[in-house]
């Protein structure tokens, strides 16, 4: 049956409906003619994941089995799918990507991605016992001048140039504007005797967390970056003279409106140096995620002084706070009345879980009546528990 409507306006009516699953399906069942249409929004973002447990079957399908009959079913699906999210970061269940790798490497050559997304449990997915034709198959994904974002996480990797995969953005790819990549190397202590590759992309939003593996870091630094069209960079796991090397590659030429920077990892607050900040002179947002109070201090000192912020927030671990003294407090509320800017300073877990019963409500109010002489002294300092945990994983 035709439904008489001009193949402009189904184009407008599906694409009203692309994050409506269930009305997307009925519009298939009434028209032939919209069948392709809808199709094309209900498959555009596929997530394969584990399976959902079930008392009737112990040999339920998979996800990803379930896409791979379907492909062999309606090859034309394949199109259709333009960002892929695969996600095995599940602490209760067994990896599943590893073992199903001989499935995914016959699917992913079928896809003519955009956006890419590998979300894996802290070091479960180890570049050297991966399948070779899904590594394989990976590589040619990464590369492909159409895609716009990848997201890797949980990766376990060999030091460069050992680990193809830090050659991925060697050559020049267009189109790409998003990458988050959180890795461990399998020998922090060991680095590579050869020169770090030069990340070629013009990325707009950059993501790195390494745990101090500083090896990818080196490429970042490289004064053969172009930052011309970066505006969001979280950088993690590195110390302050690291993230400070990248932000002096950004000195001549910046856009950079969003920065966070996460867990330091100086052992001494004397490093607590980022006089790079001075370069960012769009910057609109702020947020450090850190230990101690006079790190976060230095750190605002450095801001320049022309940025048009907005906002700074500056997420303490509370267990960690305590160590904090009440003059600490009180010269951060100083700091902030000089600086102009209202300053909001969040107190939270941070993923960090203490077995001992009340003693994060201990440090919590322990920081509280550190803090009131501080927020007496200041208007624009705002000190409150954080409601929320957002790990690096999730931020794309």
């Amino acid at each position: 049956m035709s439904t008489g409507l001009p193949r402009e306006l189904l184009d407008i009516i599906i694409d009203d409906l692309r994050t409506d699953g269930p009305s997307l399906r009925a519009c298939a069942l009434s028209f032939r003619a919209m069948v392709p249409f809808a199709q094309s929004r209900l498959f555009y973002k596929v997530v394969l994941g584990h399976a959902q447990k079930s008392l009737e079957s112990v040999t339920q399908r998979t996800p990803c089995e379930k896409l791979s009959r379907l492909l062999e079913s309606s090859p034309h699906l394949a199109s259709f799918i333009r960002d892929l999210r695969i996600v095995d970061n599940d602490p209760r269940l067994d990896p599943w990507v590893l073992s199903e790798a001989r499935t995914l490497s016959r699917i992913l050559p079928l896809f003519d991605l955009k956006r890419i997304s590998v979300r894996c449990k802290r070091e479960a997915l180890d570049w050297d016992k991966m399948h070779r034709e899904l590594k394989t198959s990976l590589l040619r994904i990464f590369a492909s001048p159409r895609l716009e974002a990848i997201q890797l996480h949980g990766l376990l990797l060999s030091a460069p140039p050992e680990c193809p995969l830090f050659h991925v953005f060697k050559d020049s790819q267009p189109n790409l504007q998003h990458l988050s990549f959180s890795y461990r190397l399998r020998d922090k202590r060991r680095r590579s005797l050869s020169p770090p590759p030069v990340w070629a992309p013009k990325l707009c939003s950059l993501v790195i967390d390494a745990d101090y593996a500083v090896d990818l870091l080196d490429g970042f630094s490289s004064a053969a970056m172009d930052y011309s069209r970066l505006r969001t960079l979280i950088l993690s796991g590195f110390s302050f003279s690291e993230m400070n090397k990248v932000l002096y590659a950004m000195k001549d030429r910046n856009v950079l409106e969003h920065l966070s920077i996460v867990d330091s990892g100086s052992e001494n607050t004397s490093e607590a140096n980022l006089d790079g900040l001075r370069f960012l002179t769009n910057l609109r947002t702020i947020r450090y995620r850190l230990y101690l109070v006079f790190e976060f201090m230095t750190l605002l000192g450095h801001l320049a002084a022309n940025a048009p912020l907005e906002k700074i927030v500056f997420e303490v671990f509370v267990h960690n706070a305590v160590y904090n003294s009440i003059s600490d407090w009180t010269a951060l509320a100083l700091a902030t009345k000089a600086l102009s800017k209202p300053v909001k300073v969040l107190l939270g877990e941070y993923g960090v879980r203490d077995p001992r019963p009340g003693r994060l409500a201990f440090c919590l109010n322990e920081c509280f009546e550190r803090s009131k002489e501080a927020l007496a002294t200041s208007s624009r300092l705002t000190i409150t528990e954080a409601t929320s945990y957002v790990p690096l994983s999730e931020m794309w």
